[in-house]
């Protein structure tokens, strides 16, 4: 777990540098279903938004493994800004 949360810290502290003092991020590495964690953690926190990525999965792969992404939309009451990875040349 210590590992992990480090490797979170990291990643915020690589990718998103210049985050706006105004907007609160909160690192937290929990063991669970990571749609359902989610789920349960905006409605105990009672967030404004919440954001993630998406990984573009399509046919077959998507039907097997699907999207934390798209479980998320499905059963949060909160609005969810989906972003799309930069498309690999």
């Amino acid at each position: 777990m210590e590992e992990r949360k480090g490797d979170l810290a990291n990643f915020l502290k690589d990718h998103f540098p210049n985050i706006p003092s105004q907007v609160k991020v909160k690192q937290e590495v929990v063991v669970g279903s990571p749609f359902r964690k989610i789920v349960e953690k905006a409605k105990e926190e009672a967030v404004d938004m919440i954001i993630m990525s998406t990984h573009g999965r399509t046919g077959i792969l998507h039907l097997l493994i699907g999207s934390v992404t798209e479980q998320v939309v499905r059963r949060t009451t909160s609005p969810v800004l989906c972003i799309r990875p930069e498309a690999k040349e």
